[in-house]
């Protein structure tokens, strides 16, 4: 019978177990967990790493490296107590203890890898005791009550004490017009304050201004500079606007596979405007059973504008039958999310009697809800804009009610006011 031939080089190359089936079975369990992380499969890859350590029966500087980088690949840098990053910190602590007491045995490179997961690491847990300080607890509760200037002035006090989540906050306010007036200046400004402290949100906001070009001039380079830290560090948000960047026919850096890969990156981990966007790239690529797809993925998740391209792709008959009773079905579960535009689609569906019987009356007043509506993103002052005008048009002309010069006016200065503004 041949001689089993012993596992040796797991523990840094010098250690000889005593039990060679253990060595054997640990040597098995390693080369399975390299090659599940090679193929990007990090959770199998930590369950085989650790089978083998277990095996082994000793720590070892190998096994624990190949873990290491498995785990960066699962934790979540922005939750401390992730159950992947508690792993991930002891698991580096090893390592890093083993370092102190061995250095002449340790890889520079191997080391270099660990020590700047052990900086995220340590963001982590900054972050949460940040998430812990009264200031910014108390911040929260009020501007959860809109009282959006005791807000302010409670995270100005906690950023004045190096919390980086309310430097952030901070800075939301004033990008996004909240409680403040617009002021892309200082949103920058606290911003730049976080993210020199490599915080990853603020970065990827950054980005997110350069890449739009809110306070600063357009620029792409920075843009994909800034958005590819955060997306790298697991940011949803900053993925998909690297994808959306990477899609966009304007940037100087086109590179649509590129951004689908984001995108998908993004939507894989639950962020629905990847989802719409994934939907609409596919419905440009007239591949419209794969955009119905994401779309009702994302109407899964809550989102109202996809309902209202589920809808969409029903009165078209693209990648389905042509089915304007069911399109209206999609749309009324977005108006009952108050979304404006499944209110204006239903309103047209009424006026031109498709699906339904036609009702002016009801079309009517679909398309006032959606004019009064207002708007709360970028996207939904069209839906309210184009509702005034329609109305404009249907007083102006008498489209299955008396004519009325005065109210069609009415509705087309409110339009045009709207449409000035934007």
């Amino acid at each position: 019978m041949k001689k089993i031939i012993v596992f040796i080089f797991l523990v840094t190359g010098l250690c000889i177990t005593s039990n060679a089936q253990s060595d054997l079975k640990a040597r098995i369990e390693f080369e399975e967990g390299e090659k599940a992380f090679n193929e990007s499969r990090y959770d199998e890859a930590v369950n085989r790493l650790s089978k083998a350590q277990d095996f082994l029966g000793v720590w070892s500087a190998k096994i624990s490296y190949l873990k290491i980088l498995s785990l960066d690949k699962l934790a979540d840098y922005q939750k401390f107590e992730n159950s992947h990053t508690q792993l991930l910190n002891k698991e580096v602590k090893l390592y890093m203890d083993f370092v102190s007491k061995n250095q002449e045995t340790i890889i520079e490179d191997k080391f270099k890898a660990v020590y700047r997961i052990d900086e995220k690491i340590n963001y982590a847990y900054k972050l949460s005791q940040n998430e812990k300080m009264p200031e910014y607890l108390n911040g929260i509760e009020a501007y959860d009550k809109k009282d959006y200037a005791a807000a302010l002035k409670l995270w100005e006090q906690a950023a004045v004490k190096g919390n980086l989540l309310a430097m952030d906050k901070i800075s939301d306010m004033y990008r996004d017009e909240i409680g403040v007036k617009r002021d892309y200046e200082k949103s920058i400004e606290w911003d730049t304050k976080a993210a020199a402290q490599g915080h990853y949100p603020s970065i990827a906001d950054i980005g997110t201004m350069y890449y739009q070009g809110w306070g600063v001039t357009i620029d792409y380079q920075k843009a994909v500079e800034k958005l590819t830290l955060g997306a790298e560090n697991g940011l949803d948000y900053a993925m998909y606007y690297l994808g959306n960047l990477y899609c966009d026919k304007k940037s100087t850096i086109q590179d649509t596979a590129k951004g689908v890969e984001w995108l998908t990156k993004a939507a894989t981990l639950g962020y629905v405007p990847a989802m719409v966007k994934l939907g609409w790239i596919n419905y440009d690529n007239k591949n419209y059973k794969k955009a119905m797809d994401w779309f009702k993925m994302a109407s899964d998740k809550g989102s109202s504008e996809a309902l209202v391209d589920v809808g969409h792709l029903y009165t078209r008959g693209q990648g389905v039958t042509v089915d304007n009773l069911e399109a209206m079905k999609w749309f009324q579960m977005a108006i009952d999310k108050g979304y404006p535009l499944g209110m204006f689609r239903a309103a047209y569906l009424y006026q031109k009697g498709l699906g339904v019987n036609k009702d002016i009356h009801k079309a009517i007043s679909l398309y006032v809800m959606a004019a009064e509506k207002g708007y709360g993103s970028s996207k939904e002052w069209i839906p309210v804009s184009n509702s005034m005008e329609v109305l404009a048009e249907i007083y102006r002309t008498g489209d299955g009610v008396k004519k009325d010069k005065k109210l069609a006016d009415e509705w087309q200065a409110k339009c045009d006011a709207v449409r000035r503004k934007k």
